[in-house]
């Protein structure tokens, strides 16, 4: 499926059908675009120190 989001925000009318070799085309953009994401890292989780958790403790986040 394929819409103009601007043209048409109900999405009444897939392009797909109407277009196909515009939607293969997009789809081949959006397929060399995903694989060019790369996963992000995690953040490493770490101790907090004793001013984090008296700061944490003076906001009520931590008796």
């Amino acid at each position: 499926q394929l819409y103009d989001a601007v043209a048409d925000p109900g999405e009444r009318h897939d392009l797909a059908e109407s277009r196909p070799l515009w939607a293969a085309v997009q789809r081949q953009a959006l397929q060399r675009f995903l694989l060019g994401l790369r996963p992000e890292k995690p953040t490493p989780i770490r101790p907090l120190s004793p001013a984090e958790v008296e700061a944490l403790r003076a906001l009520g986040y931590v008796r």
